[in-house]
């Protein structure tokens, strides 16, 4: 998870021999853009513009490039993209698809010394260039270096309004599938106007390589950015992108991690221009800031040896720091880490650090050692809270202390050397595909020693058997095992198997054959996906202990014995989502009394919430994103005092809230985002006062807001691209909080508030498309925290405050057409 890196010495830029490498002159920088065609078409793909700079150099690395080692997997994308949701204009104007604001990455908290590689990467990107040809900027190196850090830290800084992004991550041990589902990400994301009111299926990567090509062409006047992570084969980007890449749209960049720079050779033939960053490694001053997290330690001149071990690899600095930090930096205590660290012909590299896993791993208590595995083999990525229940709390802290593994409030995710090098030390009993399974079915003693089955990821093993006496053998060993739904069940003893140790189960299908009666004996179970009931037939009685349960399509729940099929208290997030062609939930829900998360999304049938949800007094989320036909919220709503989000996008029918809705004190999130029919908020809606990240985006018969909704103190996100908006009220300064505010496409806004300039904190406005927009406060440029600001397709804009016109550092604007010098 390397973050920070040596400044490697320049030579010069390699470059294929194709066209769009000519520089036309470039536009000299006022803080505006080119003009915005009248009707309004989409957001302008264009951006402040400094003057033109020298060519950029390539930079060598610090050492050789190192081959790349098989089967290993990157530390996660930060953010996937997200994409605002689309709005029509009045009906006479022309209107495009396009993606305001897309949730780049988040700048990566851990990083280093990283200042000189950013401006050395951005300036390959070229972004600033007015030429119209596209190119790719390929950042290499071995494991662990660091790439894809540095990659995240480039993208998080990088102005994008004028492209559509899509960033992705290529699985070590990716599929075919999961080359589909990438391309299905990158048409969702980057070409919204070949995707809007289209259902874009395909079969095969092939079909999805065509799909692409199509978009090229649809998308012709938007450029796109696209990140593509962790590339490690030359099929990955011949599976993922067309032959040609020459009808990408204009002016478009991709960024792209590879341990070998030889396998994005197809991206020259393609037709890209290739510009290439080496990575290297840590000065010894940042790589101190990783070992001793800049304590004041004493004795640090007895670390050198510790530093000249690591050779400047920022993932095994950070594994090496935590454990000298264990052992309270105390040099006699650490022998054995470097006598680990010098053990084997080759101390550099992947080998190095796999060394270093390998020992860590070995102090490791027993219980660790199995979390370790499991979520190596099983769980990267995964919820936080999900992996906490599966392998417990205490476990995934210990991993977190050891470096071992990362983690942020939600998600947690393990670096792909430590990644691979966990499987590695996990293979001899953990399965994660039929043929390994088939080299052990027969093998008893083998079995006995398996902890972990996952089968059914791949197509091809669609169709497959496996004999139940054979899963019975495990029954004293496994904590996790996943049967998807084309693996099928041979025989059947009709006796019910005590899986002692199982903490996860996934089912794809009904397989009664190895728990006729129930799963209640499975004691240890945390995390359940699978059916319960069916065609009025219950499959399993589930556990007591459940913590977390979501239900597939084959359950039913209409007509069972209330209490029977949902567990008791335990539970705390129950996921029904696949049920949606159920009009209402007969369940009771009042034994529930731990449930944190209810998951409802797509329920398109149901025509109002069950009184009974009101009584769920610890739920912090609840999502119902898509109720089409929601069109209500009950009276009693307000008792989910410990409600901190709640989503309700795309809920069409929904007109009201409950008058009471200002009672949720805890709530944080807000997302009524596409809810078409909601024509205004209760008068109650200032009393939230905890509420943070309100999304009023496409609620198209909301004209105003109620009087007390400046009393939101706390708030600091508020987008609303609301067509029939007339008016802000006056008292907008109250929001002292507030730092975003997107009133894009809100077309019969005439004028701002005064009170706007007393936003202090304010650093993001979005202005664009507000075609009736005539004035904006004078003072609007003096705000000490602003950043941007976006004036575009503000057509009826008399004037722009002069302010605005002085070149501030740190702050982008950009204007009108016609009121450009």
């Amino acid at each position: 998870m390397g973050c920070c890196f040596s400044k490697p010495t320049e030579s010069p830029v390699q470059k294929s021999p194709q066209p769009h490498t000519s520089q036309p002159a470039i536009q000299q920088p006022l803080h505006s853009q080119p003009s915005i065609q009248k009707p309004l078409p989409s957001r302008p793909p264009v951006q402040p513009l400094p003057p033109s700079k020298p060519p950029v150099q390539q930079l060598p690395p610090s050492r050789p490039p190192i081959q790349p080692q098989p089967l290993v997997q990157p530390p996660p994308v930060q953010s996937q993209p997200l994409q605002r949701p689309m709005e029509k204009p009045a009906s006479d104007q022309l209107w495009i698809p396009v993606a305001l604001s897309p949730l780049q990455p988040i700048y990566p908290d851990y990083a280093v010394g990283i200042q000189e590689q950013k401006k050395d990467v951005t300036k390959l990107l070229d972004m600033e260039r007015e030429s119209q040809f596209s190119l790719a900027v390929i950042i290499y190196g071995f494991g662990g270096i660091g790439k894809t850090t540095l990659a995240t830290a480039v993208i998080a800084d990088l102005d994008l309004a004028q492209y559509n992004y899509s960033g992705v991550e290529i699985h070590a041990d990716r599929s075919r599938n999961d080359i589909k589902s990438l391309q299905r990400q990158i048409l969702k994301d980057a070409f919204p106007a070949y995707t809007f009111d289209r259902n874009v299926t395909f079969r095969n990567s092939s079909e999805g390589r065509d799909h692409l090509t199509s978009a090229f062409q649809a998308q012709r006047n938007k450029p796109v950015f696209l990140f593509i992570d962790n590339v490690l084969r030359a099929e990955d980007l011949q599976e993922l992108f067309p032959k040609s890449l020459a009808g990408l749209p204009k002016r478009s960049r991709i960024v792209l991690t590879t341990r070998n720079l030889g396998v994005t050779e197809m991206l020259i033939h393609a037709g890209l221009e290739r510009r290439d960053y080496p990575v290297g490694t840590l000065p010894d001053q940042d790589a101190l800031k990783i070992l001793f997290k800049d304590e004041n330690i004493r004795g640090r001149e007895n670390m050198q040896k510790a530093l000249k071990i690591c050779d400047g690899i920022p993932l095994v600095l950070e594994i090496v720091g935590a454990r000298l930090r264990k052992q309270n930096y105390m040099v006699e205590r650490c022998t054995q880490i470097f006598e680990a660290l010098e053990t084997g012909e080759d101390v550099k590299e992947e080998n190095l650090s796999q060394r270093m896993v390998t020992s860590v791993y070995n102090e490791l208590a027993p219980s660790t050692r199995e979390a370790f595995s499991d979520i190596c083999c099983f769980f990267t990525n995964w919820c936080r809270r999900d992996v906490e229940y599966i392998v417990g709390a205490q476990d995934v802290t210990l991993l977190q202390e050891a470096a071992l593994m990362k983690t942020s409030s939600k998600d947690e995710f393990v670096h792909d050397i430590i990644r691979a090098k966990g499987r590695s030390l996990s293979k001899s009993n953990r399965i994660l595909d039929m043929q390994s399974w088939r080299e052990i079915a027969h093998d008893d003693q083998k079995l006995k020693q398996i902890k972990g089955v996952w089968l059914g990821k791949e197509e091809s093993e669609s169709g497959h058997e496996v004999d139940e006496k054979q899963l019975h053998s495990l029954k004293n060993s496994l904590r996790v095992l996943c049967l998807e739904s084309h693996i099928k069940i041979s025989g059947s003893s009709q006796k019910s198997t005590e899986f002692k140790e199982l903490r996860f189960l996934r089912l794809g299908g009904d397989i009664s054959a190895l728990w006729p009666a129930n799963l209640e004996s499975l004691e240890r179970l945390t995390v359940f996906h699978g059916p319960v009931y069916k065609d009025g037939v219950t499959l399993y009685q589930l556990p007591k202990n459940l913590r977390v349960m979501r239900a597939t399509a084959q359950s039913h729940f209409e007509g069972s014995k209330p209490g029977k099929i949902i567990p008791n208290s335990s539970l705390e997030e129950l996921d029904l989502r696949e049920l949606r062609s159920l009009q209402k939930f007969s369940e009771k829900l009042d034994h529930l009394t731990a449930l944190k998360v209810l998951i409802l999304d797509k329920w398109d049938k149901m025509q109002e919430l069950p009184e009974q949800v009101c009584g769920l007094r610890s739920l912090n989320r609840l999502s119902i994103c898509g109720g089409n036909s929601l069109r209500n919220l009950p009276k009693l709503f307000a008792q989910l005092s410990l409600l901190e989000e709640l989503m309700l996008t795309r809920c069409e029918q929904l007109e009201e809230l409950p008058s009471t809705f200002g009672d949720l004190g805890s709530l944080k999130q807000l997302n009524l985002a596409e809810c078409s029919n909601l024509k205004e908020l209760p008068l109650s809606f200032g009393k939230l006062s905890s509420l943070e990240v309100l999304n009023l985006d496409s609620c198209s018969k909301l004209e105003t807001f109620p009087s007390s909704f400046w009393e939101l103190r706390s708030l600091t996100e508020l987008r609303c691209s609301c067509l029939e908006l007339k008016e802000l009220p006056s008292n907008i300064e109250k929001l002292i909080s507030l730092r975003l505010l997107d009133l894009s496409y809100c077309t019969k806004l005439k004028s701002l508030p005064s009170g706007v300039v007393k936003l202090r904190s304010l650093k993001v406005l979005n202005l664009f498309a507000c075609c009736y927009l005539e004035e904006v406060p004078s003072t609007i440029g003096e705000l000490p925290s602003l950043t941007k600001i976006d004036l575009r397709g503000c057509r009826n804009l008399r004037e722009c405050p002069a302010a605005l016109r002085r070149t501030k550092q740190g702050r982008t604007v950009w204007l009108p057409d016609d009121l450009m010098d």
